[in-house]
């Protein structure tokens, strides 16, 4: 059995490692006599990778209460299913930023011009950063050095938030850049009359910890990590090829010293045999690269104390695998902790809520440390895991009709049996998009769709706001026809208005041939179901088309989700004789 209190200090250091990451309010300013006035202007200590801040918290961290609380983590769902990379999440300045920091290749900074901050020697890159360049800011000039107003401060700031949100988010996308360990970020000026200036460049300062070896150093671990990943392809399947990386990893490497600076990098879980062994994010950094020669998605996750991977696949799920805590022992590989779900219980606890476990948004740590007040806040998310474990069929699972309909989901075999029946498709990205409101162009096609309608016939209506020639106009024309839907009164049909739940049962309530004797019963918010719909909603109530929600209010003026509407309409269709017309 490995040293379990050697894990457990590497876990509570893991938090004193991304402290010593933060940005610190102190401006180092040059100072310059050329006409028109430059100044650099440089936060400073953004990203110490070295362990100082380690050494110095070690007592704070290891006793007490968490760093965390549990109220502060959280398990952070993805807004969307972006292949789980942080650049998606950025604005477009913040990408801009992360772009030109990206495209410093080690090359490019080892030929750059040096600098010295506390007695250490940096290489400065200046770049252009198109969305920042010309940004202009109030302020003053003295001896050298450029003083924003205050009512620029806010300008400030936002240079400082986007520069930094880029910092982190590319130290999550990348692992292979060593040389993103230990950095310094700031903007370069020129005065742009007697009290403004205009920004002309953006600073990074690097810090390389290994003397100029990380190119060397990225080339051999990259190799490293393509030898891991064809083994592991020969593999016949997602799961086995994701195992088969999990366990070379494993049987490679023991875990490390977390006070070794290059235990908390890839290099030191995929160099095996040497002396350098890694800790949770040396071996989390290590996996993401073996599957990105794998070309399956995984991510770094962390919280305030650890590091794990999470790996979407081949259902189109996402779940957790921690490596460092199923190579736990000497003797054998443990599977506990993989490919698991947030709620899979492990140890007596569910994953998300294990201590270790509770996501924190890494920007989180430089916003809290940020004492300067400079920096905005900025969301960034890890994927939405699927509450259960993987579960492994023996082979790959068919391809997803829908990207955005996991197996999960509780509309999953609607939307299924939806697109099987031709009721509904996706959008141009071949997304079904679920959770968006369904508009009332969109419900005259898929009602027609229901029915069988042919609509060759049909082109213009008398709705003045649906001219012919429209993708909706055959369906809505049909449906005016029928006697199905019905404009405002004002001669307007309305085709991107979303339709409510009430109106949603009014329309199929007139496109049932046969009606089934109501159930005495109603709606905790029946008063709220206006006197014209409510026949139509205790129908499709009796026929069990809709239902009420956990607390069994039908909430009338609610807007219809596309996922209510397959649940609904596939449920319509399958109610047949008497109550549908003959197709």
């Amino acid at each position: 059995m490995k040293n379990l209190k050697a894990r457990l200090m590497s876990l509570l250091l893991a938090a004193a490692l991304l402290l010593g990451m933060l940005p610190v309010s102190a401006l180092a300013l040059e100072d310059t006599t050329a006409l028109p006035v430059e100044v650099e202007v440089e936060r400073t200590e953004d990203g110490q990778g070295g362990y100082d801040a380690v050494l110095e918290n070690r007592e704070v961290l290891g006793g007490g209460d968490p760093l965390l609380s549990e109220a502060r983590g959280f398990s952070a769902p993805a807004a969307s299913d972006n292949g789980g990379d942080m650049y998606s999440q950025l604005t477009t300045r913040q990408k801009a930023c992360y772009d030109a920091l990206e495209a410093i290749t080690i090359d490019r900074l080892l030929s750059s011009a040096q600098v010295q901050h506390n007695n250490m020697i940096y290489y400065r890159v200046l770049t252009r950063v198109p969305e920042l360049t010309g940004v202009s800011i109030a302020g003053s000039f003295s001896n050298g050095k450029f003083i924003p107003t205050k009512a620029a401060a806010s300008i400030e700031s936002g240079i400082y938030t986007d520069l930094c949100a880029a910092i982190v988010a590319l130290r999550y996308d990348r692992p292979d850049a060593l040389w993103l360990a230990h950095l310094q970020y700031g903007y370069k000026v020129v005065q742009s009359g007697s009290a403004a200036a205009k920004v002309t460049d953006v600073i990074f300062d690097f810090y390389l910890e290994y003397g100029g070896l990380e190119r060397d150093m990225r080339a051999d671990m990259l190799e490293r990590a393509e030898e891991i990943a064809s083994a592991a392809k020969n593999a016949p399947d997602t799961y086995s090829r994701v195992k088969a990386a999990h366990d070379l990893l494993a049987q490679g490497n023991t875990y490390g010293d977390p006070e070794e600076n290059l235990a908390h990098t890839a290099y030191s879980a995929l160099i095996q045999g040497d002396a350098f062994e890694p800790v949770c994010d040396g071996y989390a950094k290590a996996f993401k690269l073996v599957c990105g020669f794998l070309e399956i998605p995984c991510t770094l996750a962390s919280s305030a104390t650890h590091m794990w991977n999470n790996v979407k696949m081949d259902d189109g799920e996402w779940y957790n695998l921690d490596l460092t805590w199923d190579d736990d022992r000497d003797d054998a590989i443990s599977y506990d902790y993989f490919l698991i779900g947030s709620q899979t219980v492990v140890g007596g606890e569910a994953f998300s809520k294990q201590k270790d476990h509770l996501e924190e948004n890494p920007y989180n740590v430089y916003l809290e440390e940020d004492k300067g007040n400079l920096l905005k806040p900025v969301s960034l998310l890890f994927p939405g895991k699927n509450k259960q474990a993987y579960t492994y069929q023996g082979a790959d699972y068919p391809p997803l009709t829908f990207p955005d309909v996991k197996r999960s989901a509780w509309y999953y075999e609607p939307v299924e049996q939806a697109y099987r029946l031709g009721l509904f498709q996706g959008n141009t990205d071949g997304l079904f998009q679920p959770s968006k409101n369904i508009t009332r162009a969109e419900f005259a096609l898929v009602t027609a769709n229901a029915l069988g309608a042919d609509l060759s016939g049909y082109g213009a209506s008398s709705f003045t706001d649906v001219p012919e020639g429209k993708w909706f106009s055959p369906a809505v024309a049909w449906a005016e026809e029928a006697g199905i839907m019905h404009g405002d009164g004002n001669g307007k049909f309305r085709p991107n208005a979303f339709i409510t739940r009430q109106e949603m049962c009014v329309v199929i309530y007139q496109a049932l041939e046969a009606k089934k004797d109501p159930e005495s019963f109603t709606f905790p918010d029946d008063g709220s179901i206006a006197r014209w719909a409510k026949n139509a909603v205790y129908q499709c109530y009796a026929l069990g088309l809709v239902r009420g929600d956990d607390k069994g209010y039908f909430s009338p003026n609610g807007n219809t989700l596309r996922s209510e509407a397959a649940t609904v309409f596939t449920k319509f269709v399958e109610l047949g004789e008497p109550y549908l017309p003959a197709k």
